[in-house]
């Protein structure tokens, strides 16, 4: 569905060959498989690096978790727009839509931690379905913000051709 919709923000043909359509799909889903893996990986390292600081009296809380939280996130979605979109931005624009998509997915995990931290009630509302509730929501939201992040590239381009449209065409 990702794909789909990039070759439509983009104004790109998809492959006409279902083939070729199949080998990408498998591409992609191969890739996806690969970073989450790089990410379970990046967690498992992350977390045994913040064991060792805390050991030595360093503790990585509040901002500088936030922060290397954004780092990571702009890095996985900048690695994923390069990979999935149908386009090759520059190096400014890649990274310009990667960490606004990587400040929205980290703002509403710290929105999403904070609700069912302070509704202990949450669970009686939803039962046993809660988990399900919040993992759907979730993978709604973050797919909103992938595709936040494609507008917003191809935007960028679009005003940057309308500015080069508006210098000569007024000579």
């Amino acid at each position: 569905s990702l794909r789909t919709t990039f070759f439509q923000i983009f104004k790109k043909d998809p492959p006409t060959s279902f083939v070729a359509t199949q080998l990408g799909n498998i591409r992609s889903a191969l890739i996806m498989l690969f970073l989450f893996i790089a990410l379970a990986g990046a967690e498992l390292i992350f977390t045994s690096i913040t064991l060792h600081l805390s050991s030595r009296g360093i503790e990585l809380n509040g901002l500088k978790s936030v922060i290397i939280s954004v780092a990571v996130a702009t890095g996985c979605m900048g690695f994923f727009y390069s990979i999935f979109l149908p386009v090759r931005l520059t190096p400014v624009k890649l990274f310009g839509a990667s960490l606004i998509s990587a400040v929205l997915i980290i703002a509403m995990r710290e929105i999403f931690a904070f609700a069912i931290a302070r509704s202990p009630s949450y669970g009686e509302t939803f039962g046993s379905l809660k988990v399900l509730f919040v993992m759907i929501a979730w993978v709604y939201y973050c797919f909103l913000v992938i595709l936040f992040g494609a507008e917003v590239a191809v935007n960028i381009e679009k005003r940057d051709a309308l500015l080069l449209k508006g210098l000569f065409a007024g000579h």
